[in-house]
């Protein structure tokens, strides 16, 4: 009994992969079939992103610009202020990532602007 069991769960668990596949891949070619739902898609995915990189660069700064600087930071945090005492304790950690970051970002803008 236990193998017939087994062996039906298996079919159904197969049946279920195959029709969620199938449905997804119809509306995928639903969406994807017409010219003007490809713009339409494309066009909110486009808002969506801007929104999202304009929000970030509205009033949050990148965290790994300020790894390296805690204490120098415009807006008071108190995990900045945290990552300060540690590295006026002597943790080099984050000052470390911080200038490797910055070296890797200074030679790829060297490599960009050199294969120019």
């Amino acid at each position: 009994m236990d193998d017939y069991s087994a062996e039906r769960k298996m079919m159904m668990k197969r049946r279920v992969i195959v029709l969620t596949t199938v449905g997804l891949g119809m509306i995928a070619g639903y969406m994807f079939g017409k010219k003007d739902h490809r713009t339409k898609i494309k066009n909110k995915v486009g808002n969506l992103l801007d929104k999202m990189k304009k929000t970030y660069s509205d009033g949050v700064e990148d965290p790994l610009i300020n790894a390296g600087i805690p204490d120098q930071t415009e807006h008071f945090d108190e995990t900045k202020m945290e990552n300060t005492k540690m590295v006026s304790e002597g943790s080099q950690y984050g000052v470390h990532y911080y200038n490797e970051w910055q070296e890797k970002e200074d030679q790829e803008e060297v490599t960009s602007n050199n294969s120019k």
